[in-house]
């Protein structure tokens, strides 16, 4: 197992499901977990961790966002890694409860130590 994934774990994150293209477009592989509002999400290869991110709602409907073209750059990253032929895990701890203030906290702390490939519009 990858350290990053580790790391991950440490945080209180466990693999929630994966993206496949269909239609061309990319969408959540399973539907398939208990969702609440208010997540820390990543998504990883089997060897890089690329994304991290946060929503105030429910992760389905951010997952969402990421098909229908809302967060383009992202989604443009995502299909490339699926036609090409790379399983892209996502990765998810619930913080249900939490102020949007307190996740966009916790998120900019973990890519500042993770170092997710796709975050370079953070400083570190």
């Amino acid at each position: 197992m990858f350290q990053f994934v580790n790391k991950l774990k440490n945080h209180g994150f466990e693999e929630i499901t994966y993206w496949v293209l269909k239609r061309d477009v990319p969408k959540a592989y399973s539907l398939d977990w208990s969702d609440t509002a208010g997540w820390i999400y990543a998504f990883a290869t089997s060897d890089s961790l690329k994304d991290i991110g946060m929503t105030t709602n429910l992760l389905r409907s951010r997952l969402d966002s990421y098909s229908c073209g809302k967060r383009h750059y992202v989604c443009q990253r995502i299909k490339q890694h699926l036609e090409d032929d790379r399983k892209l895990i996502i990765y998810g701890t619930r913080r249900g409860g939490s102020a949007g203030y307190e996740l966009e906290k916790e998120e900019l702390e973990l890519i500042n130590k993770l170092h997710p490939v796709w975050n370079t519009h953070v400083i570190h």
